[in-house]
């Protein structure tokens, strides 16, 4: 698989040998692991984060394989999920080049540059002192709808994030200082390992949710409040959806308890959903 595709701005940073000068770029490094590094560097008076793949290697894809997940081998993947967010109208990082070369999985040699989100911060940031500092409820709630919003389009279009934690939400910082619900927008980020078909799989569907519920876990939210996001999320009312499919929202909780235990060794609050 061979691809190639640099925007204008950035061909002149880039040169004629885009892979050897992505390999040699320096910068503040965010992760560093498994044949992938994820950095944030200036090309003239721009910063961009850049996802350099070194190829993962057999025994990795071998792991993958063998826990039956479809092992990521390349930036490409991102950048197909980035483009299908984009034409969705799910707001995210705008990616500036693309490169994929190597026909073996195991030594895949690839990058992704993305336009920095600058003067952001996380949701996972914005809600760390929600339980001692409450937003206002109306931003609050308009937070909650917008959340739900995005996680119905995904389902509702095949996507699972397969990380979708409020850390990787990010909204302007100063939006979320003022509590603006005028001017909300929320960018989904970290899209490395999301998966596309028809259809989400219920275990997937529930792996996304259930992180969701996790990372919102000790933020303050009241049984209200996330029966508010089920009524988003399923443009239903809570009683009907519960009564109907409380099944489900029921292990949505039991894997949100799974990371909630395995995170802080002890379980997570219990959620009443039925």
């Amino acid at each position: 698989m061979n691809v190639l595709q640099v925007s204008d701005t950035l061909k002149p940073f880039l040169g004629e040998s885009p892979f050897e000068t992505i390999a040699t770029l320096e910068g503040a490094t965010v992760r560093d692991k498994e044949g992938r590094r994820t950095f944030k560097t200036r090309l003239g008076d721009k910063n961009y984060f850049v996802k350099y793949h070194r190829g993962i290697g057999w025994k990795e894809i071998t792991k993958e394989l063998t826990q039956l997940r479809l092992p990521i081998v390349s930036a490409y993947n991102e950048y197909r999920a980035v483009k299908a967010l984009q034409q969705l109208g799910i707001h995210t990082t705008n990616p500036v080049a693309i490169g994929v070369r190597g026909a073996n999985p195991a030594s895949r040699e690839s990058f992704l540059v993305t336009d920095a989100l600058e003067d952001t911060i996380t949701l996972e940031e914005l809600t760390a002192s929600w339980s001692t500092q409450k937003p206002t409820l109306e931003f609050k709630r308009a937070l909650i709808k917008e959340v739900a919003r995005i996680a119905r389009v995904l389902r509702g279009n095949g996507i699972n994030h397969r990380d979708f934690y409020l850390c990787h939400f990010r909204i302007d910082a100063e939006t979320a200082r003022k509590q603006d619900c005028g001017n909300l927008k929320l960018y989904l980020m970290d899209l490395h390992r999301a998966q596309m078909r028809r259809q989400v799989p219920k275990r997937w569907l529930i792996k996304d949710l259930g992180a969701l519920l996790f990372s919102a876990a000790d933020i303050g939210l009241s049984r209200s409040d996330i029966l508010r996001f089920v009524a988003h999320y399923t443009q239903r009312s809570p009683s009907k959806e519960l009564r109907e499919n409380g099944a489900l929202w029921n292990a949505v909780y039991r894997r949100a308890d799974k990371f909630y235990r395995r995170d802080w060794k002890r379980p997570m609050q219990p959620i009443r959903f039925s």
